[in-house]
């Protein structure tokens, strides 16, 4: 069975844009209630230039790691819905042996938060 989260990035001005480095991947359940005034979102910056995580794809996976493993991390963080544009949505077997990312809507949003990490 294929697993589904939904890939995120901040809104400008917000307070997980603020939080939250530039560039950074997040995600997020897709069973969250659509009424609940918050979400818990898990990310991945690559604060410290790791090699593996120079990729937005890899820095989605490492988030989604996190958050289907619900280890505690500094990584994770409970914000407004309102904060964050869905960008994609992440695929992934419960083996992790297949993983694929599709970026699905608000291009320029995500390209902007991407800029905003690559000039950090």
């Amino acid at each position: 069975m294929t697993k589904l989260l939904f890939v995120l990035v901040p809104k400008p001005e917000t307070t997980a844009a603020r939080m939250i480095d530039p560039g950074s991947a997040i995600v997020r359940t897709v069973d969250e209630e659509d009424s609940a005034e918050r979400v818990t979102v898990y990310f991945e910056g690559n604060r410290f230039g790791a090699a593996n995580l120079k990729r937005f794809e890899d820095r989605v996976i490492a988030a989604a790691g996190r958050l289907e493993a619900q280890y505690p991390t500094v990584a994770r963080g409970s914000f407004p819905r309102g904060d964050f544009e869905i960008v994609g949505i992440f695929l992934y077997s419960p083996d992790w042996t297949f993983k694929k990312l599709e970026l699905i809507c608000a291009h320029e949003a995500l390209a902007s938060w991407l800029i905003q990490g690559a000039e950090k």
